[in-house]
């Protein structure tokens, strides 16, 4: 990751395994945010670093056709990155989450992840 980022949840969402959403800036090395982006081509959102601020890489995948983030970070994202989750058959759903970002969390951070 790059210097001071603190999680790669807010780099990184791979979703249903079909899609990615990813932000470069986030990553130390460019190129490795690419070789990942390189696997889900070409259902690959790079997000901008507003996007990436917003938390749009806090998403996650809830069911194999529905993905999940907060309100603010789906409002981040352009009309153009909607569609190529669509075209990966994954609608978007989204959860006003304001209070927990203000403190520097969102969605993912708001499930136990169970392996």
């Amino acid at each position: 990751m790059a210097p001071g980022e603190y999680h790669a949840n807010v780099v990184l969402a791979v979703l249903a395994g079909r899609a990615v959403l990813v932000s470069p800036a986030g990553f130390a090395e460019p190129a490795v945010a690419e070789a990942i982006a390189s696997l889900y081509a070409p259902h690959v959102v790079r997000l901008q670093p507003a996007q990436q601020a917003a938390f749009a890489a806090n998403a996650i995948a809830l069911a194999p056709g529905r993905i999940w983030m907060s309100a603010g970070a789906a409002a981040s994202l352009h009309p153009a990155q909607v569609r190529v989750l669509a075209a990966a058959g994954l609608e978007l759903g989204q959860v006003p989450l304001a209070a927990i970002e203000a403190a520097g969390g969102s969605l993912r951070c708001c499930v136990a992840e169970v392996f």
